[in-house]
């Protein structure tokens, strides 16, 4: 029913248009002729509905999507280039830090990052790299091996 509505007022709020901006003449009176059976056409649609039967248009049904497959492998890849991304962000993060931190194994499955740093234990380094990967591997246990 709502629907219906919206259909009338937009077809008037045409109508009213079109005859704001056409040019008086011939044409004028064709189109003004085809709006009105429009108008009419929509005004009348829900009786024409009761009477043939049919059912009114509500849109697209969740039924016709039922049948719709997953594509398990698209989304698996998409996942692991947005996992390759996370990577190559921390990465990019470390060198702009200037720590000499590299990403050795990164285990998705298992939510594992094993990162090899060339210089020795500090723990000014080891929180910051604890910060890093709080922000895009939040739940990943983060091994770091130092020199």
């Amino acid at each position: 029913m709502g629907q219906w509505v919206v259909s009338v007022a937009g077809i008037a709020i045409l109508a009213v248009l079109c005859d704001i901006i056409l040019p008086d003449g011939q044409t004028r009176k064709y189109i003004k002729t085809v709006i009105g059976v429009v108008v009419t056409v929509v005004m009348i649609q829900p009786v024409i509905n009761l009477i043939g039967g049919a059912p009114p248009f509500d849109g697209i049904k969740s039924d016709n999507y039922t049948n719709m497959q997953i594509q398990q492998s698209y989304i698996e890849m998409v996942e692991e280039k947005q996992f390759q991304s996370k990577l190559a962000t921390v990465e990019d993060v470390l060198q702009a830090r200037n720590l000499d931190i590299e990403i050795v194994n990164a285990d998705k499955e298992a939510k594992t990052i094993s990162l090899q740093s060339k210089s020795s234990y500090s723990v000014e380094i080891k929180s910051a790299v604890d910060k890093i990967f709080d922000t895009y591997f939040d739940g990943y246990k983060i091994t770091i091996k130092w020199k």
